[in-house]
């Protein structure tokens, strides 16, 4: 997880698994990219996370998004 990041401000935690962000099915992390990419300015993120499925919003940094395109 990266210090700051708007994955770790939201809550996501090491060994988390992401199942769908934005709804799509994530298999790889180009996809990943993909679909951070064309977001707007938050996504819901599905974790699995010990075996227990729960959404984690993430709000998105303008940065983050220049750094996508």
């Amino acid at each position: 997880m990266t210090p700051d990041s708007p994955a770790e401000e939201a809550g996501l935690k090491a060994g988390d698994i992401l199942i769908k962000v934005g709804g799509k099915t994530v298999k790889t992390f180009d996809e990943l990219k993909e679909t951070v990419a064309k977001a707007q300015d938050s996504l819901p993120v599905l974790v699995d996370r010990q075996g227990q499925r729960t959404f984690v919003p993430i709000k998105l940094k303008p940065e983050e998004k220049a750094d996508k395109k």
